[in-house]
């Protein structure tokens, strides 16, 4: 995809996922099969930490921060995001067992970082 002529380009994101998953308060390894994926080239700054949970999809729900109001429970930056992984690491633990959404559901809690590209 090319950029329209006088425009700032396009923002590009990355987002990485630490191996490592929370389920009633336990902490287990995540097993991540080989993926071709190469390393973030110079020039991503982070963002902040999330967690996210998974219930019954493929891929990641929800984030109990934006999703759950729990933004309003815990400092977050301007991207809802925590700043530092041991506040992401404590926070998937605790939202492990507390249950933050609005029925009981089985979920797991994954922390994650999410990086943008600056030129």
């Amino acid at each position: 995809m090319v950029p329209p002529s006088g425009s700032d380009g396009f923002a590009v994101f990355a987002y990485r996922l630490f191996p490592v998953e929370f389920a009633n308060g336990k902490i287990k390894r995540l097993a991540i099969g080989d993926l071709p994926v190469e390393p973030l080239p110079p020039g991503f700054r982070s963002l902040g930490f999330d967690v996210v949970d998974k219930t019954c999809s493929a891929f990641f729900e929800c984030s109990p921060l934006s999703c759950n109001g729990m933004a309003n429970e815990v400092d977050v930056n301007r991207y809802c995001l925590v700043e530092n992984l041991v506040e992401a690491i404590a926070l998937a633990e605790r939202f492990s067992r507390d249950e933050p959404e609005p029925v009981p559901i089985m979920s797991w809690m994954f922390c994650g970082h999410l990086l943008r590209f600056r030129q």
